[in-house]
C-alpha cells in the first residue's frame, strides 16, 4: 500500500498491540466499566447523556465471535483508541510533520497514562478521542482542498461524536476560530 496508508496503519497497529497486551480479559474494572461492557450488547443506557454512538457501535462490535461479551467491549475501546492514534498520525502529517515525528506523536498519545488506561477496558473515551481526531483531520482536509461538502463532513463527524461524549465540546472554540480565520 502507499505510504500515506501504510504509516498510519502501522502506527495504529502498534498502538493496538500496546492496548491489547494488558487488555482487561473479562468482566469487571474501574467505575463504569462493567456497565459499558454490556450496554452495547443489550442496547441499554448507562446514565445521561446515554452515549448513543457508543451503544450502537459497540453493539456491532460485541457481535464478533471472539472471547466474551465483556472482552469484546474492552477490545472495542482498544480499537477506537488505536484508530484515534492513527488519526493523530494523519493530523501531524497534515500539519507538516515528518513520518517518524508523526508516528512518535501518535504513539506518545497511546502511551500517555490516562489515554492508555481508558483504552484497556470498556469506556467511552477512546471513541471520544477517535471522533475528535476525525473531526480535526477532516477540518484540515477541508482547509487543504476547500469545498463546502468537506466542511459539512467535518461537521457531521463532530455531530456524531457528540452522540458519544460531551467532552467533544472542548474543541468547538478552536475549530470555529480555525474556520473563521481560514475562510
Amino acid at each position: 500500500p502507499p505510504a500515506h496508508i501504510l504509516w498510519p496503519s502501522l502506527t495504529g497497529a502498534v498502538a493496538l498491540a500496546l492496548f491489547v497486551a494488558p487488555l482487561q480479559p473479562g468482566f469487571g474494572g474501574p467505575a463504569d466499566t462493567p456497565k459499558f461492557q454490556f450496554l452495547g450488547y443489550v442496547l441499554g443506557t448507562a446514565h445521561p447523556p446515554g452515549y448513543p454512538l457508543y451503544v450502537v457501535l459497540s453493539n456491532l462490535f460485541v457481535r464478533l465471535p471472539i472471547g466474551t461479551i465483556a472482552y469484546r467491549a474492552n477490545l472495542f475501546s482498544a480499537v477506537t483508541a488505536a484508530v484515534a492514534c492513527a488519526l493523530v498520525y494523519v493530523i501531524a502529517r497534515q500539519l507538516g510533520s515528518g513520518r517518524w515525528a508523526a508516528s512518535g506523536a501518535a504513539l506518545g498519545l497511546a502511551t500517555g497514562a490516562s489515554f492508555w488506561l481508558n483504552a484497556v477496558f470498556a469506556e467511552v473515551y477512546g471513541l471520544a478521542a477517535m471522533m475528535a481526531a476525525l473531526t480535526m483531520a477532516l477540518l484540515l482536509d477541508w482547509d487543504a482542498r476547500r469545498g463546502a461538502a468537506r466542511l459539512i463532513v467535518a461537521l457531521a463527524a463532530f455531530s456524531l461524536g457528540m452522540g458519544n461524549h460531551l467532552t467533544l465540546v472542548g474543541i468547538v472554540p478552536g475549530c470555529l476560530l480555525y474556520v473563521v480565520l481560514r475562510d
